[in-house]
Formats: C-alpha cells, structure tokens, sequence
C-alpha cells in the first residue's frame, strides 16, 4: 500500500499514523515485539523526513519514537532503549520549543521526563528520578490544563510516580504524601467514564503508594484504605485484554493483604494474599506479555509462607487452650 508514495511526505506520514496506532495496542498489550514494529515504523518515516526539510514533521515523529523506545524499555527492562529515547525527544525538543510551540513542547518534555522516570526506575539511587521530577515540574509551569487536560493529567500522574519512588527510596512521607496528591490531581481528568484505564492506573498507583507509607508509618490502616481503592477496579481490567495493568493491580492488592495479614495475623487475608498474586500470574498463558513475574512468585511465596506460619500459630493457640 506504501510503494506508489514512498519516499514521499504522505507516505512518511502514514507510516507514523501506523507507529502511533501499534504503539497504543503495544501499551496495552505489554507487547515486546508490537512495540519493536511501532519504533520500526518510526524509524521508517524519518528515513524520508529531516530536521532540515520538514522540521515539525519530524519532530513529531522524534517524538513518537522516544514514547514508543521508553515503552520497550519498560516490557524489556533494557536500558539502551530508555537511553535512545532521551536522545530522540532531546533531538525533538531543539524544534518543539516552549517558546514557539508551546502544547508540542508539553508533549515531547513530559515524554523525555517519562524515559528519565523509567531510567530511574532501574537504578538504586535517586538521580534519574529527580531529573524526571524536575523535568514533570517544568512542564507544569506551563498553564495549559485547559488547552490540553490529558497531557496536563499525564504529566501530574508523572510526577506523582516520581515522588513516589524518590519517597520510597529515601523512606520519606511528606514526599508519599505529595505523591498521592499528585496522583488524584491527575484522576479528575482520566475519570472513570471517560478513561477507565487510565482512572484504573492511576488509582493501582495511589494503592501502592498507600502501601508505602502504611509501612512508613506502621498503620495497617492504611493498607485497608488500598484494598479499598483496588476491590473495584477487579472488574474493569481483564488478563486478556489489559495483562500488564492485571499484574500490577494484582500484585498491588496482593501487597495489601499481606501487610494487613501480616499485622492482624489473619490467615484469611494471607490466603487472599497468595489468590491474588495467583491471578497476577495468571498472564502467563498470554505469550503477548513480556515482562519478568519473578518478583510476583516470591512475593506469592511469602504469603504462603506466612499461612503456614500462621495457621501454626492458630493450631498452637489452641492447643494452649
């Protein structure tokens, strides 16, 4: 379909059109190899756009291809994709500037802020984290919540994950707490009627970070509050259709119930624990998902650890009595 255009403007254009659409079922789907043809794609559009000839053009497509690498990076844990994806929106940027064009600028810097965040996520320390929250913040100078919501939701919800992880890592409450604001800032645009997914996220995201400071604080409480949040969201997400998001809602809620079972000592809770980490790993009938589960089977692992433990207990208690 491509061959009568090729080399021409509109055929660089329909290439992206693809890349864009590949890289939302990719997202999605946790997809290593759907995300590789998105970036392919890419890759085939700028052979024909350059900076010197079609220089908004192929920023956009720069553009692109850092969200669609930072995503690879993510299903693969691979740090030379995250690493290139710096290189492509940095390259962006020399032409989507805030000053000229304000709204493509928002895009391209909350995507570079997005590959320092998962840049971060892989390292023990706190330096690409705080580059990423830097970078969420000078996007949010910018008043643009009205012009463009989403990419204004996107880059609040970025920065919560930012404070999330430099609070976890430097054990800090006050920047959890900012966290979870962040987060909520960010649902009152991706609301549940109009981005299920998107709301689903966000609010597996304000459980995690609840987790934390229930740890923080040692208020099983709080874990309550998380199980809470995350009961509901059970029947939006399926392993089928949405499998990395299934994971990470799974695992959340089965974080949850162990702290609580772990506190309370409540063998019932340890056993919903372990159901839960049970369905995180249920994806694994879906060749599709990329991503490592070994974390999720230590973590079902402990909790069946902990039954064990705690049906001892039970089993001592009452032969004491």
């Amino acid at each position: 379909m491509y061959e009568s255009s090729k080399g021409s403007v509109e055929y660089a254009l329909a290439r992206f059109q693809l890349a864009e659409t590949l890289l939302v079922i990719g997202e999605r789907n946790g997809s290593h190899a759907t995300l590789l043809e998105a970036s392919d794609e890419y890759r085939e559009a700028l052979k024909v756009l350059s900076r010197e000839t079609h220089a908004l053009d192929w920023a956009m497509v720069q553009s692109g291809l850092g969200g669609a690498l930072t995503q690879l990076g993510n299903v693969s844990h691979e740090s030379k994709y995250y690493l290139e994806a710096v290189e492509c929106l940095k390259a962006a940027l020399t032409v989507r500037t805030r000053d000229e064009f304000r709204l493509d600028w928002t895009v391209s810097q909350t995507n570079l802020a997005n590959a320092l965040l998962s840049i971060g996520l892989d390292e023990t320390g706190t330096s690409h984290l705080e580059q990423a929250r830097d970078a969420y913040l000078t996007v949010l100078e910018v008043d643009f919540q009205t012009a463009a919501p989403e990419i204004w939701g996107a880059a609040r919800a970025g920065l919560g994950g930012a404070l999330q992880f430099i609070g976890e890592r430097v054990g800090s409450v006050e920047l959890l707490s900012e966290a979870v604001s962040e987060y909520r800032l960010a649902s009152g645009v991706f609301q549940f009627g109009r981005a299920p997914r998107y709301w689903a996220r966000i609010h597996i995201n304000i459980a995690r970070t609840l987790i934390a400071l229930s740890k923080l604080e040692n208020k099983v409480g709080i874990c309550f509050e998380a199980i809470s949040i995350l009961t509901p969201i059970q029947s939006i997400l399926t392993p089928e259709t949405t499998p990395v998001d299934w994971v990470k809602l799974n695992e959340t809620l089965g974080d949850a119930l162990y702290e609580v079972a772990l506190h309370v000592r409540d063998v019932s809770q340890a056993r919903l624990a372990a159901s839960a980490y049970n369905a995180a790993l249920h994806v694994r009938r879906f060749k599709r998902v990329s991503f490592s589960l070994s974390t999720i089977r230590a973590s079902r692992r402990r909790a069946v650890k902990l039954i064990a433990t705690l049906r001892h207990e039970q089993s001592g208690s009452r032969s004491a009595q």
